[in-house]
C-alpha cells in the first residue's frame, strides 16, 4: 500500500474511531447521544477550512449535514475543559500520525540528524482579550488589522521527519527575536533553518555550542570581524571589487560567534529593496 492510501486510511480512522474514543476516555461524551467526538471534530475541522471565522451557526449546519440536529445554545454549551482537552489529545493524535506516514527520503538532508523550519504566524482575537493576549494589528496589505488582542503562533516543524516539535502560543506583541523557546529542541547534529525575524547572535551561540547548525539571512546592521585580527569587517568594501565573498567571520559585537558567511554583490538591474 503506498503512502497516500495508507495515510487516507489513518485519516479516516482518526476522524471516525479514534475521536469517538478519545471522546469518551476525556469525558467530552460521557453517554450515548447524537453528538459524537467525530462529528464535534469534524464540524470544527472542516468548518474552518476556506473559512476566516468559522461560526457557531456555520457549525450547527455542517452537523445538521451529519444528521445531528443541535441549537447555537446547545452547541455552545458543548464548549467545555472536557472539549479542549478532547482537542488537545487529538491534535497529539494527529502528530503521532505524520510522524509516522510522511517521512521524506531526501539524501542531502540526511547528513543532519533534523532540518528544523521555524516561523510564526500572528493571529487576530477580540477586542476584549487584550489583557490576556496583547496585539500590534497589522499594516500588511490585504491584512490589516487595527485589533488590540492577538496571538502568535511560534511553529518548530522537523522537515525531513515531517513532525512538529513545537507549537508554542504567546501574546500578539512579542516578537520573534525575544522567542527562545525553540532551542530547546535543538540539539547535536541539527540544522535549523529560519527567516531574519528571528536573527540573534545569542541563539546562535546556543545553537552552535550544542553542536547544530543554523541558516539564516545576515542583519545589515550588525558587527562581523575577522577571525585571526579580531578587526571589524566592511561587508560594502570587501565587495567592492568582486562580487562574491565567502569567508569565515566572528558575527555581532558582544558575543562574536564564529560563523561562514556568503555574499552575492547585485547588480544594477537586480531584485530593488521595497520601500
Amino acid at each position: 500500500m503506498n503512502r497516500i492510501a495508507c495515510l487516507s486510511k489513518k485519516l479516516k480512522n482518526f476522524f471516525n474511531e479514534k475521536a469517538d474514543e478519545v471522546s469518551k476516555d476525556v469525558g467530552f461524551i460521557k453517554r450515548k447521544r447524537k453528538l459524537r467526538g467525530s462529528s464535534f471534530i469534524k464540524a470544527i475541522v472542516f468548518g474552518n477550512i476556506g473559512v476566516n471565522n468559522c461560526s457557531i451557526e456555520t457549525m450547527c449546519q455542517l452537523l445538521n449535514e451529519d444528521s445531528i440536529k443541535i441549537t447555537k445554545q446547545g452547541l455552545d454549551y458543548r464548549f467545555t475543559e472536557e472539549a479542549v482537552e478532547f482537542m488537545k489529545r487529538m491534535y497529539n493524535e494527529s502528530l503521532a500520525i505524520f510522524k509516522n506516514s510522511l517521512q521524506i527520503d531526501c539524501k542531502i538532508l540526511k547528513q543532519f540528524k533534523g532540518v528544523k523550519l521555524l516561523d510564526s504566524s500572528y493571529i487576530s482575537l477580540p477586542n476584549n482579550m487584550e489583557s490576556m493576549y496583547k496585539g500590534y494589528g497589522t499594516s500588511y496589505s490585504g491584512y490589516e488589522s487595527n485589533t488590540k488582542s492577538g496571538v502568535k503562533l511560534q511553529v518548530l516543524f522537523d522537515y525531513p521527519n515531517q513532525t512538529l516539535d513545537q507549537l508554542n502560543i504567546t501574546e500578539g506583541i512579542r516578537s520573534d527575536q525575544g522567542y527562545k523557546g525553540h532551542l530547546s529542541s535543538i540539539s547535536d547534529g541539527d540544522l535549523l533553518i529560519s527567516d531574519l525575524g528571528y536573527f540573534v547572535p545569542n541563539s546562535f551561540e546556543q545553537i552552535s555550542q550544542a553542536g547544530a547548525y543554523f541558516v539564516s539571512r545576515y542583519k545589515s546592521d550588525t558587527n562581523i570581524y575577522d577571525v585571526e585580527t579580531n578587526q571589524k569587517i566592511d561587508l560594502l568594501e570587501c565587495l567592492e571589487d568582486q562580487s562574491f565573498l565567502e569567508r569565515k567571520v566572528l558575527l555581532g559585537k558582544e558575543t562574536k560567534v564564529k560563523v561562514r558567511i556568503v555574499c552575492k554583490k547585485l547588480t544594477e538591474d537586480g531584485p530593488k529593496k521595497k520601500s
